[in-house]
């Protein structure tokens, strides 16, 4: 059975029609040989695009990254020309007209890092959508980059996509100055490298992020064009003068415990000059396990003016000595820092040194402590012994 249009043929009791011979419509996974060439009417298919494509741009020396997907790796500090093209997935029922947007380039967070600007006009579709664009993007970032076609404002699919990114194989310097001032460094980080020097060179591209240090009591001035960024070309990197701005640091100790307050890698346990807006960080130490270190009024900051810092007091960690007597004998503690003797319960500070003795009533052998005759009390304790027998 056949028309004009439509063939079918029979399988299994059933007429299966196949693609119209006028316009035919493909499901499944069509393929087609791969041409040598092509003119304007061959049937090209992706792995042709891909390979005419990359010949091209093989001549003219590139380092070539494509995805029949639309979605690709880019590196670092490299610039990439690249290409996306495409079919926008527009229902064939659409009537109202279209406009095309850009194609964007987006980060994993679907953040917009580069575009194109309106790449086509106003559009009435009945169907898909032919759209390609070519863009030029250097990014400073990994991560994995997805390119769109647009229209309306609204991300549309990418049908039969093919994305080639050319990285752009060169190094472009630029002179970097820092204008260093009196009292205050500049040093400027940036491909894992620190710099202080006035005049160096920097790969286009690289992020940088400044960092200021003053003499000791001075204030930075203020850094231009920005303490962190990318270096887009020639960048001269400017700061005001540093102002005298002292921060003196009182630390009051208190007893049997001491304030450590720690900046640039430095102890400090008595009074000092901190350098204005360095970090710093403090602890308590007791002086021995005797005691619980107090809570300081400030743990950490920067120090942007006169600062005093405390501790709350230290507290002694007590030991309870529980005293068990028995029948005919008598146990009795004595503290040998004090000589307190004490033949019932006893509070003790922590890792006091104790004498223990036992003495047994007349007619009785004394029975055995459960503790060293000398002990220090770390713990909490209970002292007794063994029952005293008859002589």
């Amino acid at each position: 059975m056949a028309n004009k249009d439509s063939l079918y043929f029979l399988h299994n009791n059933q007429y299966i029609k196949l693609a119209n011979i006028e316009s035919p419509t493909f499901i499944g996974t069509p393929t087609v040989p791969t041409p040598m060439r092509a003119s304007s009417k061959n049937i090209t298919n992706v792995e042709f695009v891909k390979a005419y494509i990359e010949s091209k741009l093989y001549n003219l020396g590139y380092h070539i990254i494509s995805a029949v997907d639309y979605e690709l790796e880019l590196y670092p500090n490299k610039e990439y020309m690249i290409n996306v093209c495409g079919v926008i997935d527009i229902p064939e029922d659409t009537t109202t007209n279209i406009t095309l947007g850009y194609v964007a380039i987006t980060n994993n967070s679907n953040t917009v890092i580069a575009k194109t600007g309106s790449v086509s006009s106003t559009y009435t579709s009945t169907g898909g959508i032919k759209q390609s664009a070519t863009l030029i993007v250097r990014t400073p970032m990994n991560g994995i980059v997805r390119g769109y076609l647009n229209y309306g404002g609204t991300k549309g699919k990418i049908n039969a996509t093919y994305m080639c990114a050319v990285e752009v194989d060169r190094d472009e310097q630029c002179n970097i100055y820092l204008n260093q001032k009196e009292h205050e460094t500049m040093y400027l980080t940036a491909n894992g490298k620190t710099i202080s020097d006035a005049e160096f060179m920097l790969s286009k591209n690289s992020v940088y992020k400044i960092n200021v240090v003053c003499d000791i009591g001075y204030k930075n001035g203020i850094v231009t064009p920005s303490t962190s960024g990318v270096i887009n070309g020639n960048t001269t990197f400017n700061i005001g003068d540093a102002t005298y701005s002292p921060c003196n640091v009182i630390i009051s100790q208190s007893a049997n415990q001491t304030i450590y307050v720690n900046t640039e890698n430095v102890d400090h346990i008595t009074n000092f000059i901190g350098r204005y807006n360095t970090p710093f960080t403090v602890r308590v130490v007791p002086v021995s396990d005797t005691y619980i270190a107090g809570t300081p009024s400030i743990s950490s900051g920067n120090f942007t003016g006169n600062i005093t810092i405390t501790a709350t007091p230290a507290e002694v960690i007590y030991r309870t000595l529980t005293i068990t007597q028995k029948a005919h004998q008598t146990i009795t503690l004595t503290r040998l820092d004090t000589g307190e003797k004490s033949t019932t319960n006893i509070r003790v500070p922590h890792n006091t040194s104790m004498l223990a003795e036992i003495k047994a009533e007349s007619g009785y052998k004394k029975g055995t402590l459960n503790v060293n005759r000398n002990f220090n009390a770390t713990t909490n304790m209970t002292i007794t012994a063994t029952d005293a027998q008859p002589i």
